[in-house]
């Protein structure tokens, strides 16, 4: 097919589509509004379901494959559930889960975002740029074909020409904003803080050996928050990497951990917490669950200083909104789907868009291809997100969509 695809963002499914082109063939380039791949922290562990893993197994090459499932930690399935004050255990086994869709063992990965994304970038660094801030795109004509092109501006001025632009540039969506204005999502009164903490010898001699063996959440229904947590456990990579290229995974082990509960529970306005610096965020941590037994409190008083973030959670509503299907822009992942954390989904849905979205452009683009992505894009992302909201009813209260505040773009 000689078309060239514009992929506007390169997060997990923008860098993935782009891997399954470049297998295919098909020419694109991939423009991320980040400084580098290393600008920021990308999150930490995400878990690959079964479909989501099927996805990057027909996307990536068979020595990126190898080596994607050879970087990632080590899962173990399960759930142990904790009160926070006097530690006891309220339930735990490899049967619990709190969305209550038990996971198909096969083909589940635990993987670092960090590993993932710099794998997704292998053998395509030449087709991606970063520092680059989309602003909008424009239909013109080719001077020499008369066929019609799309035209992406960038911030710094530049701009690229190309026959169609896929919009994977997260959940303030610049294309989607231009695309599909009207489109809104909604505040879920979510709020987390994620962290990171190695998992050091004086850690593990410090928690309770059901804190280390899966998924736990540590439970404080007085305040509450609940802390989310897993440990990420790697194993020596023995797979090669492919000649000529340069994989920096990270190996230390660590305990991935989320504070979250509603607004409210963090005794302070988002204002007040977007401002603050990770080092700031850890001891407003501590404040809130001082009186949490003080093997928990150690998680956070461990954790590295500079790795914190607080997040408010939002979500697309259930029934994706609609559009007439246009021949050269598109949308995928969070850009038009994002989701609450609680079900674990986010990212394959994301994934499971892109080899939906792959096939239409293999057909090439046509527009009943196209449309036909979208219903099923539409119709996967409502059930993942429908599955999303039951976990946030249980792990933090959240009510009902018509109780939240509608956000337009």
């Amino acid at each position: 097919m000689d078309k060239t695809i514009i992929i506007i963002g390169g997060g997990i499914s923008g860098l993935a589509l782009a891997q399954g082109l470049s297998k295919n063939g098909i020419k694109f380039k991939v423009f991320e509004r980040d400084e580098g791949k290393s600008f920021r922290e990308q999150g930490y562990r995400v878990r690959i379901s079964p479909e989501g893993s099927r996805v990057l197994k027909e996307m990536l090459t068979e020595d990126l494959w190898n080596l994607f499932k050879d970087s990632c930690g080590r899962t173990t399935f399960g759930m142990s559930s904790i009160n926070a004050i006097d530690g006891k255990i309220i339930k735990r086994g490899p049967n619990f889960s709190p969305v209550g869709k038990l996971p198909d063992e096969s083909m589940v990965f635990s993987v670092d975002r960090t590993n993932l994304r710099n794998l997704l970038t292998l053998n395509i660094e030449n087709h991606i740029e970063f520092d680059k801030k989309f602003t909008k795109y424009q239909l013109i004509k080719d001077e020499i074909t008369g066929e019609d092109k799309i035209k992406a501006h960038f911030s710094d001025g530049t701009s690229f020409i190309g026959d169609f632009i896929v919009g994977a540039d997260g959940v303030n969506s610049k294309v989607k904003k231009q695309l599909i204005p009207d489109c809104k999502t909604f505040d879920t009164n979510g709020r987390l803080i994620f962290g990171k903490t190695e998992i050091t010898n004086q850690l593990l001699d410090t928690l309770p050996a059901s804190a280390m063996e899966w998924i736990t959440t540590v439970n404080d229904p007085e305040k509450s928050l609940i802390l989310f947590m897993e440990p990420i456990k790697f194993k020596p990579i023995i797979s090669k990497v492919p000649e000529g290229l340069t994989f920096n995974a990270v190996a230390t082990d660590y305990l991935h951990w989320v504070l979250l509960g509603q607004a409210y529970a963090f005794e302070k306005s988002d204002n007040e917490l977007f401002k603050m610096t990770p080092s700031q965020l850890k001891e407003h941590q501590l404040h809130l669950i001082r009186n949490w037994d003080p093997r928990f409190q150690e998680i956070i008083k461990s954790s590295y200083d500079n790795k914190s973030c607080y997040l408010g959670i939002t979500s697309s509503f259930p029934d994706i909104f609609q559009w007439e299907t246009n021949e050269h822009v598109t949308l995928m992942g969070d850009s038009i789907h994002n989701m609450p954390p609680t079900g674990g989904a986010g990212a394959n849905t994301a994934l499971v868009d892109c080899l939906i979205l792959l096939e239409a452009i293999k057909n090439g683009l046509k527009k009943e291809d196209l449309n036909q992505y979208e219903a099923k894009m539409r119709s996967n992302a409502k059930l993942n997100i429908e599955i999303s909201l039951k976990g946030a009813k249980n792990l933090y209260n959240f009510k009902s969509i018509e109780e939240c505040k509608v956000i337009s773009q």
